[in-house]
């Protein structure tokens, strides 16, 4: 691995406190600002994500602070996510402070901390450093690549006006969709059926599903978390898909954001996720949101893109993934669709 960078004159780096994350979210957004018009960060699902369980208070996050004592630039690797074959890094620095050496020290930071953690995977199985970037970040895409990462693919923000009458659209024979009661049974069914459902989503890696389950209920825990926007498609009693919605969203007040969807594979092609999306629309809307949200893999290889453009969802924001493998071995992440 390359030696660090030095840093700017007056500029120093230390680790990340709780009390920094209002400033810290302030420039995330100073930097999507800049780059996207938006707002991409909020302090709710900052908070919840820096108190949870996969994150290391102290270890897993630095600031770089200006001679003014101002945050400047952040970055972060957290480090608990078991089995540790992926570990996703974050990076950004302040528009106004761009240019000067900040971002690539604090990438070569991340690769070093990505290297202590490893050591805590399975002996055989390849471990990478696996950073998104905006897409329109010209300077963050090419440093990634003079530091030695490669592309993978894009992921999109794609979002729908709700504006309007929403049909309920039409559900094979047998299957129902409703909201979930709160209940810890009821939120064991929904998580074990999302898990199965992202075993085909290009970049899975199984874990066992207590791990997945508690790393999934931050949503549960978030002040923002209403069960009726939790849906669950139903046929036989049995759980065969999944909607987690929340009505608030960083980009806009008006905008609900659905963060996950997914449907049983032997259950797809039924228009199963189709009707989960509508129906997702439609409860948002009963919420007051005009506008609705979400995060996918543009080459996904569910067939969800074409699920959603359907629907009439449109592209707001786009992300470049990279991958820098830090050890050899057994790759055990999902990149295609394997044949039953």
């Amino acid at each position: 691995m390359k030696a660090e960078m030095n840093l700017p004159a007056g500029i120093t780096v230390r680790p990340f406190r709780l009390e920094d994350a209002e400033e810290t979210i302030a420039l995330l957004n100073r930097v999507s600002q800049a780059l996207v018009q938006v707002d991409l960060d909020d302090l709710t699902d900052g908070m919840a994500f820096w108190t949870s369980s996969e994150f290391v208070i102290g270890e897993d996050a630095l600031v770089a602070v200006s001679p003014e004592g101002r945050i400047v630039a952040y970055a972060e690797i957290p480090s608990n996510i078991p089995p540790f074959a992926r570990m996703y890094t974050f990076a950004r620095v302040d528009p106004a402070w761009c240019g000067r050496g900040i971002g690539r020290y604090l990438l070569r930071w991340t690769e070093k901390r990505a290297r202590e953690v490893l050591k805590r995977a399975e002996p055989d199985i390849q471990v990478a450093a696996v950073p998104y970037v905006l897409q329109n970040d010209q300077a963050a895409n090419e440093l990634l690549i003079s530091e030695g990462y490669l592309y993978q693919r894009t992921s999109w923000l794609m979002e729908i006006n709700l504006e309007g009458e929403i049909p309920a659209a039409p559900l094979p024979a047998g299957v129902t969709i409703r909201g979930i009661e709160p209940r810890e049974d009821e939120y064991r069914r929904l998580f074990r059926t999302a898990q199965n459902a992202f075993r085909d989503h290009y970049g899975f890696v199984d874990r066992p599903f207590e791990q997945y389950y508690e790393m999934q209920m931050h949503y549960v825990k978030n002040e923002e978390h209403h069960p009726e926007l939790f849906l669950v498609a139903e046929k036989d009693g049995e759980v065969i898909g999944c909607s987690l919605c929340t009505p608030k969203s960083s980009i806009s007040e008006t905008m609900g954001w659905i963060n996950t969807l997914g449907v049983l594979r032997e259950q797809r092609g039924a228009g199963i996720g189709s009707a989960l999306l509508k129906e997702s629309f439609r409860a948002l809307k009963r919420f007051g949101k005009t506008r609705a949200g979400l995060g996918v893999d543009s080459s996904n290889l569910t067939g969800a893109v074409r699920i959603y453009q359907r629907a009439g969802m449109k592209v707001m924001t786009a992300f470049n993934m990279y991958e820098k493998v830090l050890r050899p071995g057994r790759d055990i992440v999902t990149r295609a669709l394997e044949s039953n």
